[in-house]
């Protein structure tokens, strides 16, 4: 998959949301900062280069990582993945989608987030960065 531009990654952020009609609603543009702090990148993961991801209408689906199972990916577990395109760590990823909907209960958004990346890291869609 080819790396998508930071500003374009935040704007599909929202469209993956509002496409879906999920729980998750628009709350317009935000501003996604990087860091390079040696510690977050220690706890940040990446996507499988050995990942295949399948787009079937507006769905996506995973499979590789080195066992069978192929994931169907709702809305945020699509946003999450996009992100992930770039180390992520999982309160980076709060941060943001947090940011993105701030209607939404933080404690919902860290247990989603949790969830689904326990999910992608079981099924080795992601690894972490060296």
């Amino acid at each position: 998959m080819a790396r998508a531009p930071i500003d374009q990654l935040t704007t599909r952020l929202i469209d993956n949301a509002d496409r879906r009609n999920g729980t998750y609603k628009s709350a317009g543009t935000i501003q996604v900062i990087l860091s390079d702090d040696a510690a977050t990148r220690r706890r940040a993961f990446i996507q499988n280069a050995n990942v295949a991801a399948y787009q079937v209408d507006d769905e996506l689906f995973l499979a590789g990582g080195g066992n069978e199972d192929v994931l169907h990916l709702n809305a945020l577990a699509c946003s999450l993945w996009e992100m992930i395109e770039y180390p992520t760590s999982e309160a980076t990823a709060v941060r943001l989608v947090a940011a993105a909907f701030p209607q939404v209960p933080r404690r919902r958004i860290k247990r989603d987030v949790r969830k689904t990346f326990d999910t992608f890291r079981e099924s080795g869609v992601i690894v972490p960065v060296p």
